[in-house]
C-alpha cells in the first residue's frame, strides 16, 4: 500500500470518528464543550474575548460564523455551535500532513510498513488523540501547526533555506496563538533542537526563543507566564500513573505509548550504523 494512501486514510477514519463524537449530542459534549461557543458570541457580542486566552482559534471561529451568516438564514447561535464542531472536527486530522512530510522528507531511514502503520494508527487512533475532541478544541487545532513548524524548522537544519526557517516561525506563532501547553512543547523541542544542532552557537537564539515564548504568552494571557516559568516546579508534583488507580484506557494508552517508545529505541540502536550525521541529531 502506498505511504500516503495509508496517511490518507487513518486521516479519513479520524476526521469521521470526530464528527460522529461532536454530532452524537445536540450541544457540544464535554465539561468544557460550552467555552467555546460562549467566548465566540461573546467576541461576536463585544469584540474582544470574554476569558483572557490565546485568541486565534476563537478569532477562525467568529470568521467562519460572520460568513455563515450572510449566506443562511440559521440562528446565530446554531451557527456558532456548528462552526465549532465542525472546525474541531477538521482540525486534527490535518496532522496526517505534516507527519507525512516529516515522514517523506526527513528521514532517510525508511520505516517497514507495520511499524508504520502501528504509529500511525497510534497517533490518529488512540486514545489521547480521540480525547482531544468537543472540550479540548483548542489543543487539537495547535497540534497541526506545531508539527509543521517542526518540519520546516528539521527541514531547515538540513538544506538551510530561508523559506523553511520563515515558515517555521509562522507555525511557531500560529501555535503561540492558539493554545499554550502545545506550545510550551513546541518551545521546548526548538530549545532541544538548537542545543543539539549547534551547541555553544545556541546560545544567541535560545535567548530570542526564550523571549519570543514569554512575550506572545503575556501579551494575551499574563497570569500564563507565571505557569510557564514555573512548569519545571510543578511537572512532576503528580504523576498520573503513581497517583491512584489508572483507568483502562489510560492503561491502554500508557502501554502503547511505552512500547512505541521501546521499539523506537530498538530500531535506533539496530541501525545506528546506517544513519547520517543529521538523523543522529
Amino acid at each position: 500500500m502506498n505511504k500516503k494512501v495509508i496517511y490518507l486514510i487513518f486521516g479519513i477514519l479520524l476526521l469521521t470518528l470526530r464528527l460522529l463524537f461532536n454530532y452524537h449530542s445536540e450541544l457540544i459534549p464535554g465539561v468544557n464543550g460550552g467555552y467555546y461557543p460562549l467566548q465566540v458570541r461573546i467576541l461576536l457580542n463585544t469584540g474582544h474575548l470574554g476569558f483572557s486566552d490565546m485568541p486565534l482559534y476563537f478569532y477562525i471561529n467568529l470568521f467562519f460564523v460572520k460568513i455563515a451568516s450572510l449566506i443562511t438564514t440559521i440562528d446565530t447561535d446554531n451557527i456558532i455551535i456548528h462552526t465549532s464542531k465542525i472546525i474541531d472536527s477538521i482540525s486534527l486530522p490535518l496532522l496526517v500532513i505534516p507527519l507525512y512530510l516529516i515522514d517523506k522528507n526527513i528521514f532517510e531511514n525508511k520505516l517497514p510498513k507495520f511499524v508504520l502503520l502501528c504509529i500511525v494508527g497510534f497517533v490518529t487512533l488512540s486514545f489521547s488523540p480521540l480525547i482531544l475532541t468537543s472540550d479540548l478544541q483548542k489543543n487539537a487545532f495547535a497540534i497541526p501547526f506545531m508539527l509543521f513548524s517542526v518540519y520546516h524548522l528539521f527541514s531547515f537544519y538540513c538544506v538551510k533555506s530561508r523559506r523553511h526557517i520563515l515558515l517555521s516561525a509562522i507555525f511557531f506563532i500560529l501555535t503561540g496563538l492558539t493554545h499554550f501547553g502545545v506550545f510550551s512543547v513546541l518551545a521546548l523541542i526548538l530549545i532541544i533542537s538548537l542545543i543539539l544542532f549547534y551547541r555553544r552557537k545556541a546560545l544567541l537564539p535560545l535567548l530570542g526563543v526564550s523571549f519570543s515564548v514569554v512575550l506572545i504568552v503575556y501579551l494575551f494571557d499574563p497570569t500564563r507566564v507565571d505557569r510557564l516559568l514555573n512548569a519545571w516546579n510543578v511537572v512532576f508534583e503528580k504523576p498520573a500513573i503513581l497517583h491512584g488507580p489508572v483507568s483502562p484506557p489510560d492503561l491502554v494508552n500508557y502501554t502503547l505509548s511505552y512500547l512505541l517508545i521501546g521499539s523506537g529505541i530498538y530500531f535506533l540502536i539496530k541501525q545506528k550504523e546506517s544513519f547520517s550525521t543529521y538523523d543522529r541529531h
